[in-house]
């Protein structure tokens, strides 16, 4: 899923154990078809699936697309 933040746009997980988030951010960061992978930490959340990553791909065009798609939702 992709998010469109104050913070600029980006792919986002849904929300996970730390344990879980943790792992699937190794994962992203070998693969080479993403880069900027963050754990956040949900300030709404109650349990233990607080944590989320966010993560861009480092194709350009992929990038290009994801704003495109946020552009025509307006």
């Amino acid at each position: 899923m992709q998010s469109l933040t104050h913070a600029g746009l980006t792919y986002r997980t849904k929300l996970l154990t730390l344990e879980q988030a943790a792992s699937f951010a190794r994962c992203l960061s070998a693969n080479p078809l993403f880069t900027e992978v963050a754990i956040e930490e949900s300030t709404r959340a109650k349990s233990d699936r607080k944590f989320f990553l966010t993560y861009l791909p480092t194709n350009p065009e992929r990038f290009a697309a994801m704003l495109g798609r946020e552009q025509d939702k307006r």
